[in-house]
């Protein structure tokens, strides 16, 4: 089963893909990917919790996004493994795609 995964000394873990935005590590720049969560939660009522919270309503309004998500991959992002991140959002859908649960239950 997919889990997410830390990026560490700007390396992506062997077995995952990466799913941010644009970013930089030192010199290396991390190309966006159409995962990346772009809501800043600097920037939105509610923090973290509001800016997941639009994440997931704007992956619920885009399947197309959905269905390239590997599920086969782990998922690389720069968020500590002990916060809520927009790679947990995803990580909801894998579950739902293997289980046949319901999405966001």
């Amino acid at each position: 089963m997919p889990k997410r995964v830390k990026i560490t000394n700007c390396t992506v873990p062997a077995g995952a893909i990466y799913i941010g935005r644009r970013q930089w590590c030192g010199k290396k720049q991390f190309k966006g990917t159409p995962w990346g969560n772009y809501f800043y939660p600097s920037l939105y009522d509610g923090g973290l919790e509001g800016s997941l919270r639009r994440y997931r309503e704007k992956m619920e309004q885009r399947p197309d996004l959905i269905a390239r998500l590997p599920t086969d991959k782990d998922l690389a992002c720069f968020c500590d493994l002990d916060s809520p991140c927009h790679g947990d959002v995803l990580l909801a859908w894998i579950i739902h795609e293997r289980s046949g649960g319901l999405w966001f239950a």
